[in-house]
């Protein structure tokens, strides 16, 4: 795996920044935010992902910044989080027997909210 990529940035668009190390190439996710202080003798702390069709990069500035986002609650919350953005109103009528549509977006709200501020705790602790 690939722990850490020290080079020049070459260029960076849209979340994706392309690492020159000694001649190879590197593309690496980034923040979309993300901008260099400087483009030369950057460090990036890398969380490499393998999935059977893909390996992608994820570059952090730090190794606390990788750490806390691969800490396993934020991980748990985030999944929490995407599960509840794709449940279906028909799913938690059912699961949960609520009729009203406002009731449904209600509770779906308050539940996004709850993982939200967890998230947010998460993060004030590595700060």
């Amino acid at each position: 795996m690939i722990a850490l990529l020290n080079g020049n940035i070459v260029e960076v668009n849209g979340g994706e920044a392309v690492l020159d190390v000694n001649g190879v190439g590197y593309s690496v996710r980034v923040p979309a935010t993300y901008m260099p202080k400087q483009r030369n003798g950057v460090k990036l702390y890398i969380d490499t992902v393998v999935r059977e069709d893909s390996i992608t990069l994820y570059g952090f500035e730090s190794a606390s910044e990788k750490e806390m986002l691969n800490s396993l609650e934020l991980k748990k919350s985030y999944l929490r989080l995407e599960n509840l953005m794709n449940e279906s109103k028909s799913e938690l009528f059912f699961s949960r027997g609520e009729r009203d549509s406002a009731q449904f977006y209600e509770i779906k709200s308050l539940k996004i909210n709850m993982e939200l501020n967890k998230i947010e705790q998460v993060i004030k602790k590595y700060k």
